[in-house]
């Protein structure tokens, strides 16, 4: 029961990863955004996050706090059609093979980082663990699905509610590193 239950829980995440969203991009640069009735372009740069347990790429060794600024978009924005937010992936840092990403969700009066929970609490609502690799996002039944990689080939799905919280995480490959489920 319990492998049916993976089961079609994945081939429902791989079938809406391939639906297709309504925005335009530029080489993940900037995107142009339909917020309001009107055209918004988004660059990375705008979204910011301080990672906690951070890999500093100056020192390359693991700090306490990292505030990091976006660089570039992964993928497409998926715009949830119930409620006309966009989630986009930005990936905040990358060096030694391993990308420090985050996911921002816009609505018409706000941009919320989701927060990955972890060991500490986070004290702040621009406060996070990132996430690795994100390879992609969806939207289905107002719920935000997150797929994380990494370079070992470990893959993850979160799950976000309707309104922004973590809801879990499953494995849905194991490679050769750690689980990237988050450890709570």
């Amino acid at each position: 029961m319990q492998k049916n239950r993976f089961t079609l829980t994945f081939l429902l995440v791989a079938i809406a990863l391939w639906l297709p969203t309504t925005v335009r991009s530029s080489i993940n640069r900037e995107f142009i955004l339909p917020i309001d009735g009107k055209r918004r372009i988004i660059r990375p740069s705008q979204f910011s996050a301080t990672i906690l347990d951070a890999l500093d790429c100056s020192k390359l060794k693991i700090v306490d706090r990292l505030n990091l600024e976006g660089r570039f978009f992964v993928g497409s924005p998926q715009i949830d059609p119930n409620t006309g937010k966009i989630a986009v992936a930005v990936v905040l840092n990358e060096c030694v093979e391993t990308q420090q990403s985050a996911i921002f969700v816009i609505d018409r009066s706000s941009t919320t980082l989701l927060q990955i929970p972890g060991s500490r609490s986070l004290s702040n609502p621009n406060m996070t663990y990132a996430l690795r690799s994100i390879a992609g996002l969806q939207y289905l039944n107002g719920n935000l699905l997150v797929i994380n990689v990494d370079a070992s080939g470990t893959q993850s799905l979160l799950a976000f509610t309707p309104s922004g919280k973590y809801a879990g995480c499953i494995e849905l490959e194991k490679g050769e590193g750690r689980s990237l489920c988050p450890e709570l």
